[in-house]
């Protein structure tokens, strides 16, 4: 078969970088979105938030995470350089 009568596959559009998506939010995420954002269950994120590990509200019994903060508090923790970091993000969404 030549590759003339091949269907070109669409290419996946790239993931926004972690950080960029942290800071663009203008409200607050639920557990859901930041758990789709950073690639961690929400029971990872409602843990690390119950023993305050991570920036956080709470609402009466929900619990919102400021994109923000969030990003601060990475940018804190981190081991890399932001270029590694945004590099290694990249890696992970392909």
């Amino acid at each position: 078969m030549s590759t003339a009568h091949m269907a070109t596959l669409p290419q996946p559009e790239p993931m926004p970088d972690v950080f960029e998506e942290l800071l663009q939010s203008s409200r607050l995420l639920t557990a859901q979105e930041l758990s789709r954002i950073l690639r961690l269950s929400p029971k990872t994120l409602y843990s690390y938030a119950e023993r305050d590990l991570i920036p956080h509200f709470k609402i009466e019994t929900n619990v919102r995470f400021s994109g923000k903060q969030v990003a601060d508090w990475l940018r804190s923790r981190g081991h890399f350089s932001d270029e590694r970091l945004h590099r290694l993000s990249a890696r992970h969404c392909s």
